[in-house]
C-alpha cells in the first residue's frame, strides 16, 4: 500500500463506518465457528495498525503479524498481545501451530496468494480454521485498488479450489 494510506487507516478504523460494520461482521461470523477459549491460539496474518486485535483477542490468545514498520509500530502500541514483524508466504514467525488464523484483506497484496494458502494450512492445528476476506469481482476495480497495490480481485471459484 501506499505509505500514507497506514496513517489514514490509523486514524479512522476505530468510529468510521466502513472499519466499524466490518468488526461487526466479522464478529458474527466467529461466533457463528468459533468458541471464546483463553486456550486457542489466535494469528492475525497483515494485522496492520490493529484494529480487529481487540474483537480477536475475545477468541483466545492472540498473536499478530504485520510488514509495514509503521503500522506494525501502531498495532502494539495498543497492548493486546504481541505483534511481530512477517509476512506471506513464507515467513510466519511463530513455532506453532493455531486454531485460527484470520486475513482481513491482506490476500490480494500477496504475489502467489495459492503458496501463502498452503503455508497458513500448514499453520493450522487439526481443526483450526482460516478466516478470510477480500475484495470481490474484476469489474468493480477501481483507482481504490491500484492506490492499495492490490493483486486481484476474487470471486467464489477463484479462492475456493
Amino acid at each position: 500500500m501506499e505509505e500514507h494510506i497506514y496513517s489514514e487507516i490509523n486514524s479512522h478504523e476505530k468510529t468510521h463506518w466502513w472499519f466499524v460494520s466490518r468488526r461487526k461482521i466479522i464478529e458474527k461470523i466467529l461466533s457463528s465457528f468459533i468458541n471464546k477459549s483463553p486456550s486457542k491460539n489466535i494469528l492475525e496474518i497483515g494485522c496492520g495498525s490493529g484494529g480487529n486485535l481487540d474483537l480477536l483477542a475475545k477468541y483466545g490468545s492472540l498473536y499478530a503479524i504485520e510488514l509495514n514498520d509503521e503500522a506494525r509500530e501502531n498495532a502494539q502500541k495498543k497492548n493486546i498481545c504481541h505483534v511481530k514483524k512477517g509476512f506471506l508466504p513464507e515467513h510466519i514467525p511463530f513455532d506453532f501451530n493455531f486454531d485460527l488464523i484470520c486475513l482481513f484483506d491482506v490476500l490480494e497484496h500477496i504475489d502467489n496468494d495459492h503458496l501463502s494458502l498452503l503455508h497458513i494450512k500448514n499453520k493450522l492445528t487439526q481443526n483450526g480454521k482460516i478466516c478470510i476476506t477480500v475484495p470481490a469481482y474484476n469489474f468493480l476495480w477501481s483507482a481504490h485498488d491500484d492506490v492499495n497495490h492490490h493483486k486481484r480481485r476474487y470471486y467464489k471459484y477463484n479462492i475456493i479450489k
